[in-house]
Parts: C-alpha cells; sequence; structure tokens
C-alpha cells in the first residue's frame, strides 16, 4: 500500500540513501570480502569485553552489513551478513571460494525517480522480505544501497516514534539460548529461525524462577567478525565473545527513546525486559520501521477522531456546569479582557504553524489542536454561540481528515492493483439525475448543472461505486471552480460499444503547462491554489478510468471552463436516443 501523502511524517529519500556502499568485483576471493565487511584484520582482534566495548562499537560502525558485486560498472549481485551466516551454519568450506560464487543474484533494485519517498522503499522491503535495496538511476548505474540501518539513522523524533509505545512493535518470540551455547549452534539457531541475531540468556537458580534474563547478544555482525578472525565457531562459546551489557528498554517506553537508544550507542537492537529484568522481547531497526505501515498511520487517524469526539462531549458537561457558576461583571470582564489577549498570541502561533505546513493532513490536525487548547484556556467566560463556533472547526477538520483519507485509501487501492470491478446492474439515466442532486446538497452551489440525457431508460451492467468515484469528483471540481450562476453541463450518451459522460463547466480553466500533470496525485493547478481541495480527485478519476479500461480526455481554456471526456466500455449496449 502506497499511501504518498502519509510521506510527510518520514525522511526523505535522498537522507536514507548511502551513497558509498562498498562495491567488490565478481572474482574478489570470498575471505578478503569477508575482511572488507568487519573491517578487522587478524592482526586486529577486537572482541567485546567491559573494558573495550567503545572500540568494539567503533569498528563495527566502520563495517558494512552487506556489498555489492559490480561487473563494468553494473550491479549482477550482493552478499549479506545473512548470506555468510547461511554458509556458516551450513559448515561450508569457503576460504577458497569468489564472490560469484555466493552472491545472491538477481538483486531486488530500485530505479530512483523524482516523485518516489520513502514510502516506496519500505514497500519493497515489506514486499520481498528484504534488508537491503542497491538504488539505481534510470542507466542501471548505481546510486548507493539503502538499509534498514541507514533509515534508522535518518529517522527524526516524529510524532509517529511519541505515539507508539515499545510493546506494540516488539518481537515477543525470542529466539534465545543459553550463554555457554557454541557460536556454530548459534548461526544454525539463526537460519532454523529466520533471524538476524540470538538472546543468550540463563535462569535465576536462586529463586527457581522460571523465566529468563538476558545475559548477552550474538548477531549475524558478530558472525562476520568472527569468520574474518578466522576463529574456530564450533569450540568458541557464546559467553566469551557476546556483546555485553546489554542496552535494554521497557515494553511500555515510547518508541522514540528505543531509536534515541540506538543513535547515541550506535547499537541494531534492543532486548525489552519486565519489572524484575525478566526477557518479554527484542526490538530492532526493522520494528521501528513497522510504525510506518499506511494501514497503521491510518488507524491512528481513527483513534484522533475517536477522542476528538469524547473532547467535545466532555466540553459540553463543563459548560453546562459552569453555566452556574458566572461570577460578577467586574470580574468577568477582566476574565474575558486576559482571553482576548490569549486569543490573540494563540492566533499569532496559529498562522506561524499553519504557513509553515507542507502538507494538507498538517492543517486539519492544527485546527483540532488550536480550538481544543481556546475551549480550555476561555471555557468559563465566552457565550455559546463561540463555544459552538469552535466546536464546528473541530468537527469540520475531523471531517477534511476523513475526506482526505478516504481518498488516500481509494487512490491507494487503485495503485496497489487491489481495487476490483465489481458489475452490477444499474439504471444509469436515474442514477446520474439522483447524483446531480446529491452534489447540489452537498456543494450547495448556486451553480445549475444541466443533464443532457441521450440514450434510453434502462437497466446496464457497471460498476456503481467507482462510477461514482469518477463522477462525483469531476461534478464537484466543475461546480467548485465556476462563478456563482453559471451552468455546468452533464451529458450522457454512447458510442459504438462505450458510454460517454461529458461535463462541462464556465469555470477558470486550467493552464496548458499543468494539464500533462493533472491526473498525478497531490499536483494542483498552479491557478487554483486559493481553492480548498487536495490534489487527489482528478488522480483517483483517471486510475479508475483506467482501471475500467476506459479512456478520459480534456480541453480547457483559462477564464473560459474545461471540457472533460469520459469513455467506458459497456457490458451491455444502451440504445442511443435524441437529447432530453
Amino acid at each position: 500500500m502506497q499511501l504518498e501523502s502519509l510521506s510527510a511524517y518520514l525522511p526523505s529519500l535522498e537522507t536514507t540513501i548511502d551513497s558509498q556502499p562498498t562495491l567488490v568485483a565478481p572474482g574478489t576471493p570470498l575471505i578478503e570480502v569477508i575482511a572488507r565487511m568487519s573491517q578487522v584484520t587478524q592482526q586486529q582482534c577486537i572482541l567485546p569485553t567491559d573494558s573495550n566495548s567503545a572500540a568494539f562499537d567503533s569498528a563495527l560502525l566502520q563495517a558494512s552489513s552487506a556489498v555489492l558485486v559490480v561487473e563494468q560498472s553494473k550491479l549482477i549481485g550482493i552478499f549479506t551478513e545473512h548470506d555468510l551466516v547461511k554458509l556458516t551454519a551450513a559448515q561450508t568450506q569457503w576460504r577458497d571460494l569468489k564472490i560469484e560464487d555466493v552472491m545472491s543474484h538477481p538483486v531486488v533494485t530500485l530505479t530512483k525517480a523524482p516523485a518516489l519517498s520513502l514510502l516506496a522503499a519500505l514497500s519493497i522491503f515489506r514486499e520481498y522480505k528484504i534488508r537491503h535495496l542497491p538504488v539505481l538511476d534510470e542507466q542501471g548505474n548505481i546510486l548507493g544501497l539503502i538499509s534498514s540501518g541507514s533509515i534508522r539513522k535518518a529517522l527524526q523524533p516524529l510524532n509517529m516514534l511519541k505515539w507508539k509505545q515499545v510493546r506494540d512493535v516488539m518481537t515477543c518470540e525470542v529466539v534465545s539460548a543459553p550463554a555457554s551455547t557454541n557460536v556454530l549452534t548459534l548461526t544454525q539457531l539463526m537460519i532454523q529461525h529466520q533471524v538476524s541475531s540470538i538472546v543468550l540468556t540463563q535462569s535465576d537458580i536462586q529463586t527457581g524462577s522460571q523465566s529468563l534474563y538476558a545475559v548477552g547478544l550474538i548477531t549475524e555482525r558478530d558472525i562476520v567478525q568472527y569468520q574474518a578472525l578466522e576463529l574456530d565457531l564450533s569450540s568458541l562459546r557464546a559467553e566469551a565473545v557476546m556483546s555485553t551489557p546489554l542496552f535494554q528498554i521497557h515494553p511500555s517506553d515510547p518508541l522514540l527513546k528505543a531509536q534515541q537508544l540506538m543513535q547515541q550507542h550506535r547499537i541494531r537492537r534492543l532486548v525489552v525486559t519486565g519489572e524484575q529484568g525478566e526477557l518479554k522481547g527484542i526490538v530492532t531497526q526493522g520494528s521501528l520501521l513497522r510504525v510506518f505501515d499506511p494501514l497503521e498511520m491510518y488507524e491512528l487517524l481513527e483513534f484522533l477522531h475517536q477522542t476528538v469526539e469524547r473532547r467535545t462531549t466532555e466540553l459540553h458537561q463543563i459548560n453546562q456546569k459552569l453555566q452556574t457558576e458566572i461570577l460578577e461583571r467586574e470580574l468577568v470582564e477582566s476574565h474575558l479582557r486576559e482571553t482576548l489577549l490569549k486569543e490573540q498570541e494563540l492566533n499569532q502561533f496559529r498562522s506561524y504553524v499553519t504557513a509553515m505546513a507542507s502538507h494538507d493532513l498538517r492543517l486539519p490536525l492544527t485546527n483540532i489542536s488550536m480550538a481544543a487548547e481556546l475551549l480550555q484556556l476561555k471555557g468559563n467566560v465566552i457565550s455559546e454561540a463561540k463555544r459552538e463556533q469552535y466546536l464546528d472547526r473541530i468537527r469540520l477538520a475531523v471531517k477534511q481528515m476523513n475526506v482526505l483519507l478516504n481518498d488516500i485509501v481509494t487512490i491507494s487501492e487503485v495503485e496497489s492493483g487491489k481495487l476490483d470491478l465489481n458489475s452490477g446492474t444499474l439504471e444509469l439515466v436515474q442514477f446520474c439525475q439522483t447524483l446531480i442532486e446529491e452534489i447540489h446538497l452537498a456543494t450547495q452551489s448556486k451553480c445549475v448543472i444541466q443533464f443532457n440525457c441521450g440514450v434510453a431508460e434502462g437497466m446496464t451492467t457497471v460498476d456503481e461505486k467507482v462510477l461514482r468515484q469518477i463522477l462525483v469528483n469531476l461534478l464537484s471540481n466543475a461546480v467548485k471552480y465556476s462563478p456563482a450562476g453559471t451552468t455546468v453541463t452533464f451529458d450522457l450518451l454512447t458510442e459504438a460499444d462505450h458510454v460517454v459522460f461529458r461535463i462541462q463547466d464556465q469555470g477558470i480553466g486550467i493552464p496548458e503547462k499543468d494539464q500533462e500533470q493533472l491526473f498525478e496525485p497531490f499536483y494542483r493547478a498552479s491557478n487554483a491554489h486559493s481553492f480548498e481541495g487536495t490534489g487527489l480527485g482528478l488522480a483517483i478519476v483517471k486510475r479508475c478510468v483506467d482501471a475500467y479500461q476506459g479512456a478520459i480526455a480534456l480541453t480547457s481554456q483559462i477564464g473560459s471552463g474545461t471540457l472533460f471526456t469520459i469513455r467506458l466500455p459497456l457490458v451491455v449496449n444502451l440504445s442511443q436516443v435524441s437529447p432530453q
């Protein structure tokens, strides 16, 4: 699901690309590649201890979790820490192998384009269950590498991380082993359970508790270093080389704290513990990315909507109570003066916030926040009419968010191929007439919609939901951009095996330079910014028409109006009759 309108909550795609990934030729010996990935040699044996943990972390920071195999400047393969762990677990004799013998290919890649956001990369990560994504230009040249680590480094203290708790994304079924286990066995556990780390545990012998307590950690990155040092993993006990002490976090902590700990200590995962220090789960860099699942973000906005409704009810109750506690006139006047001063300050602040907002979701959220704060500050002194005015602001903002979210969900369904056509029988003429009445009621426009019907009444087979999306968006736009007293013409006719809809307005028109991009999501014509809108309506129309295997065309002249023509294939032909 690609909800591009939510990308304002994410870093830009450019900030997550490592522009200097490790590149190797296909004939490079595997042992040399492992040394480059680990950034250590046999003369640099750095294993984690309490006294040198900082040096160990610094060495790992210089290492690479993946290498790209390049031949004649073109990407032909990739080799990751996980690939090395698989070789180790299978006890493959790899010291005489070359990287081309073990690299993964073909490689899942992302071709960079100006319109792409980080959501596109996240979708590929989820679909293919990968941790590394090479980025290419249109000629196939390597631009860099995106990984879960590079995304985590780019994350700023986002609201999404503040609202979510660790328990929302942590992995509860932790793969663990006693600290006395040899490292070779741990690599086999990683492959068996498809995980990137093993938590080393011990039980509390004194209390006899069944709970496990984390004492260390072995990761894929550690395995790479041990192989670079050519250690005997079958005889190497985990407790001798495990990462310790562990950085721990509580299930109720905000995810923002987890992200800050990872950045501060340059680590990829945190152990989640309970009140007594018992092992509860684990949080990784990949866990943080789950927060930005579009469905999760949609559910969060639904929660905000419910919260606003609850707060509205509470404010009404407070209002009834305050009516019996009105103070003397002088005190009321004093409070009013103070309230007006605060209102002016808040209005100035709201103007600043609104001017800085760069995304359609931010405006309604700002309006909700401002209105609620004004009610809290002066709820005991303002009039009922003024109070209702503030409450109306909240309701309108919630309505705007719902409209925008519905548009986002619709366009994302089409973009992801999830919009299914469900044809049913429909009396098309009556449907169009009813639609016109709905548009008049919804927009309260002073424009006249003139319906010219060139087909006979009767049932036909169409997808009512998709057709409604197309016509409602076009008719609403025609009414919105037309002056009062003008006429919007709505023609219905058939041509061969197609039904044709023509919608002509007398509005502001569309500049020629904007017409090619008009059907792109969030694009608005240069002369339309004074009108309310999201830039999604025509994008939804175009994608619905495409899903119907139809065609859309427009002609427009500045100051004279715009004509949209829609042609949709018919399952059951309508008879051509004289226009009514």
